[in-house]
């Protein structure tokens, strides 16, 4: 989970370098949508906790966006903007990210049924 986290960070990033905003703790419009927007494309892929450890939030601070969001799309000018860019910057960043997570994971259940298998093998030649 650690490189998803890992990776999640580089989105947070890379959208406040693509869409030119230094990235501050200010509670001002520009700061608080382009957080807001990030928690939201990130929560996609991953647990709000998950999510804040990348934002450096507290979990209940992206569920807090993700409540908003539809609202915030319909409402907040420039907010939809920044959550399309963040949309894609994640989208391009964790897709990946998230199938060789899985396929890990994966990987590591077949290791262990492997395992269990060749015991129960033993087991079955020491009947014999």
């Amino acid at each position: 989970m650690e490189h998803l986290i890992e990776k999640a960070s580089e989105v947070v990033d890379l959208t406040y370098n693509i869409l030119n905003i230094e990235k501050t703790d200010r509670r001002n419009n520009e700061q608080v949508q382009i957080r807001a927007a990030i928690g939201k494309a990130l929560s996609a892929y991953m647990k709000p906790a998950h999510v804040g450890k990348a934002m450096g939030k507290d979990r209940t601070t992206v569920i807090h966006y993700n409540k908003q969001h539809d609202g915030n799309l319909k409402t907040w000018r420039g907010y939809a903007e920044k959550y399309d860019v963040a949309k894609d910057v994640a989208r391009a960043s964790m897709d990946e990210a998230t199938r060789s997570y899985k396929v890990m994971l994966i990987d590591g259940r077949i290791r262990e049924y492997q395992h269990r298998i060749n015991e129960l093998e033993l087991q079955k030649h020491s009947l014999i």
